[in-house]
């Protein structure tokens, strides 16, 4: 068993393609350490790009829901593998979804470094039916300079194959970043 000094004097010496690859299978191996080490790289005040909310989002399904206490948990295998718990939802993200249904989400690090759902949408992309649309539903749609149709309706396909153009161009990548900002 090598001590920590060692190993971390070790990885001081590697070049950094290498030290990456070997923290990442630590965190492979360790899920558990993902939290504390994200908290520590990104702290509280550093604020998540709206690009990487829209095109990274997560599948799960709702676990449960304690309306009493105002939260439920996601279960997600990517969220596991992560961070090796499920996720937590709160009631404002809920909506009309009930548990079992399977949702679209965008992951944050909480306050207690777990893993939070926020802007929770069909597996399509789209709002619950029964339910009324979210401000960063309806903030898409008026920067695509609509209502947010189906060429908007699924953020997981963005940069595939089938969307970008024969150019090379991806149409929704571009309308948001020409989008003017207010």
């Amino acid at each position: 068993m090598v001590d920590a000094k060692t190993l971390m004097d070790l990885m001081a010496t590697v070049d950094g393609e290498s030290a990456v690859h070997m923290i990442l299978e630590v965190l492979r191996a360790r899920p558990t350490l993902s939290p504390a080490i994200i908290g520590y790289a990104c702290p509280a005040l550093t604020y998540a790009p709206a690009r990487g909310m829209m095109e990274r989002r997560c599948r799960g399904v709702i676990k449960q829901f304690d309306k009493l206490q105002g939260y439920g948990l996601i279960s997600s295998p990517e969220i596991e593998a992560t961070f090796g718990m499920d996720c937590i939802v709160k009631e404002q993200q809920v909506g009309a979804f009930q548990p079992g249904e399977e949702v679209s989400f965008t992951c944050v690090l909480a306050e207690d470094n777990r893993p939070q759902a926020y802007e929770l949408l069909t597996p399509a992309g789209l709002p619950h039916p029964g339910g009324a649309v979210s401000i960063a539903s309806a903030a898409a749609g008026a920067l695509a300079g609509g209502s947010g149709g189906s060429e908007w309706a699924d953020w997981n396909s963005w940069g595939s194959t089938g969307d970008v153009a024969a150019n090379g161009s991806d149409p929704k990548r571009r309308r948001l970043d020409g989008a003017p900002m207010y």
